[in-house]
């Protein structure tokens, strides 16, 4: 049923995207850059994990947007996946490209079909070993690393967004909302592929604006 569900979400996103381009001539090139930090929850390993995204988007036509999205969330776990971990977590992180078509778009309310891919790594640490890394900055400590999973994924999602400030100027303040369903493909040295797949919901603060038409 998921698989189902995915392929629809693709299929209309693609369809979508066609008939933009169709419609090019008629556009206008608004030149907004949208800047968004938010919170967001995910189930990963049957765990809660909690984390924080931040993406930039320019639009590239009067309706699509285009950027990069970044996410990071980190868990303690139950289970040390049988490498013998004495205080086991998982820290997950995304880097992708994200495309955003929006099927309204008006100055106080926006709601967006959005379409990402890209990198997602999970590392397993024991956070009773601490290890030490020189950086510019001088000795970093972070959690022993134990073992890493890298997987492609794809996300499906829509986007709501609402303005609560509207600055004469620019930036806009829109409060954000977001709900993504995640496919992972790779082969995980822990855990099962699966585990890495569930649904994604966010919660933030977008700044649109930034460029003058």
């Amino acid at each position: 049923m998921k698989s189902r569900i995915l392929l629809f979400v693709l299929f209309f996103s693609t369809t979508l995207f066609a008939q933009e381009e169709e419609m090019v001539e008629e556009q206008l090139f608004p030149n907004e850059i949208v800047f968004d930090f938010s919170g967001f929850y995910t189930p990963i390993l049957n765990t809660n994990f909690v984390g924080f995204s931040m993406d930039i988007r320019y639009y590239i036509r009067e309706n699509w947007a285009s950027g990069i999205n970044i996410s990071y969330a980190s868990r303690k776990t139950n289970t040390d996946f049988r490498y013998d971990v004495l205080s086991p977590a998982v820290q997950y992180s995304e880097i992708s490209w994200l495309n955003q078509f929006d099927l309204l778009k008006k100055e106080k309310f926006r709601i967006g079909l959005q379409l990402s891919n890209g990198l997602a790594m999970a590392t397993l640490v024991d956070r009773d070993i601490v290890e030490e890394f020189w950086d510019e900055y001088g000795v970093t400590e972070s959690a022993k690393r134990i073992q890493t999973n890298y997987f492609y994924i794809l996300q499906p999602g829509i986007e709501a967004s609402v303005r609560v400030y509207d600055n004469r100027r620019f930036p806009d303040v829109y409060l954000t909302a977001e709900a993504k369903y995640r496919k992972a493909m790779g082969t995980p040295k822990f855990a099962a592929t699966s585990d890495f797949e569930s649904y994604y919901v966010g919660v933030g603060i977008s700044l649109v604006g930034f460029l003058e038409n």
